[in-house]
């Protein structure tokens, strides 16, 4: 797929809202060169993104937000540029290859399998993804994911404790890879009063 998506807007060049009945896949595919985001998975359950390219967006490459039960897995997200909008005061664009459950607030997903993927050539950071608990080392809804260069503010990764574990007061990064990042390879934050971090 090629020059897709609507500018300066949520409307990806790919959306999967409210899929919440049977299974989606997409596998083995590209979707380049749109005009601002690649592809939204949003409220929706089931669904599988295998072995994708998405490079060429504005603001974000992947966004997923509040689903369950997904796989997302061996996918390169690159070459994602800020959409430079004239914002007043401290407003800043959300920008990165990955929003994983984390541009748009209280969105905790669940279930969910995200591993082997690729993030390059990003604004902001390469992932905006949640932690897992700490000591939990077979968790697979963060692992394996390499983030480069990156550019801007140069995250590699920015890491939050995840909304969906209302329980735990310590979570963690782990198995994850970055470099060549503008600024730090990895980024946390957290509740003081809730939260420790451990890598």
């Amino acid at each position: 797929m090629y020059n897709c998506s609507q500018k300066d807007t949520y409307r990806a060049a790919i959306r999967i809202d409210g899929a919440t009945g049977g299974h989606s896949r997409i596998s083995n595919s590209v979707t380049h060169n749109g005009l601002d985001w690649g592809i939204s998975i949003q409220k929706s359950n089931n669904v599988e993104l295998i072995d994708n390219v998405f490079v060429g967006y504005r603001a974000v490459g992947m966004n997923i937000h509040k689903i369950r039960n997904c796989t997302i897995t061996g996918n390169f997200i690159g070459d994602v540029v800020g959409r430079n909008l004239p914002f007043i005061d401290s407003t800043v664009d959300k920008e990165a290859c990955v929003a994983y459950s984390s541009y748009f607030k209280g969105a905790p997903s669940y279930d969910i399998i995200f591993t082997d993927n690729i993030a390059a050539g990003c604004e902001y950071a390469g992932f905006v993804a949640p932690g897992h608990e700490c000591g939990d080392s077979k968790q697979k809804s963060f692992r394996n994911n390499v983030a480069h260069s990156v550019g801007g503010e140069g995250y590699g990764a920015h890491i939050y404790q995840n909304p969906a574990d209302k329980t735990s007061k310590c979570f963690e990064m782990s198995h994850f890879t970055a470099y060549k990042c503008q600024s730090v390879c990895f980024v946390a934050w957290g509740s003081p009063l809730r939260s420790e971090f451990m890598i």
